[in-house]
C-alpha cells in the first residue's frame, strides 16, 4: 500500500497540494462538505495543529472556503470553491486512470481476494471510517 501512496504523491506533483494529507482533506470535504473540521481531523486522523495548518494550506490555496456553520455560529464548515472543485476532478482523472491500469493488470482471482480482505478487515475492525459514532448527523449540513 505504500507503493501506491508514494505513486499518488508523485500522480499529483502538479496540482500544487503540498502534503500527501492535503488532497484527502480536499476530496473529502467536496464529497461530504459543508463539513465541521474536527469531522475531517477524525477521518483522516490528524491532530489538530496539523489540521489547523492543513486548513490554512488549503484556504490560502484558494480551494477551500470556512463559512459560518448556521447551527452553531461559534463553529466554522469547510466547503470546496470552484477551483478547488475542479482540483478534484483533475485528481481523480489521475487516480482513476491509474486504477483503471492497475485492475487491468489483476486477473479475476486477484479482485476477489483483494474484495475479500478488505470485506474481512472491515468485519474484523468494526470500524467505518464514513461514520462518527458519536453524531449520528455525521457533523454536515444535508
Amino acid at each position: 500500500m505504500r507503493q501506491i501512496e508514494v505513486h499518488a504523491v508523485n500522480l499529483l506533483e502538479d496540482t500544487g497540494l503540498t502534503a500527501k494529507t492535503d488532497g484527502h482533506a480536499l476530496r473529502f470535504i467536496a464529497v461530504y462538505g459543508p463539513v465541521k473540521p474536527s469531522e475531517v481531523a477524525r477521518v483522516l486522523g490528524l491532530a489538530p495543529s496539523t489540521l489547523t495548518s492543513l486548513i490554512d494550506r488549503l484556504v490560502g490555496q484558494g480551494v477551500v472556503v470556512r463559512t459560518e456553520n448556521p447551527k452553531d455560529r461559534r463553529s466554522h464548515l469547510l466547503a470546496t470553491t470552484e477551483k478547488g472543485d475542479a482540483l478534484v476532478v483533475q485528481m481523480d482523472d489521475k487516480m482513476f486512470a491509474f486504477e483503471d491500469e492497475l485492475i487491468e493488470s489483476l486477473g479475476e482471482g486477484d479482485l476477489e481476494a483483494i474484495h475479500r480482505l478488505f470485506e474481512r478487515i472491515g468485519e474484523m475492525t468494526g470500524v467505518d471510517l464514513r461514520k462518527d459514532p458519536s453524531d449520528d448527523d455525521r457533523n454536515h449540513e444535508t
